[in-house]
């Protein structure tokens, strides 16, 4: 609940591709202390994918 507020607050005080990209890097993160902490499976499949999603981000921040 806290977290939808603060980035239902974000949107209004900021630009919104800033954030959602912002918000995506929690994915990145996410799946790296799954893998570390968790020792979660399979965790070459996902970090590939979550790397396109910094890379997007990257983009986003620098052409934004």
């Amino acid at each position: 609940m806290r977290e939808a507020i603060l980035i239902n607050l974000a949107y209004t005080l900021s630009i919104v591709p800033y954030v959602i990209s912002i918000k995506r890097l929690s994915i990145f993160f996410a799946v790296l202390f799954g893998g570390y902490f968790l020792f979660e499976g399979s965790i070459r499949s996902r970090v590939p994918g979550s790397l396109v999603m910094v890379a997007g981000t990257v983009l986003i921040a620098l052409w934004g």
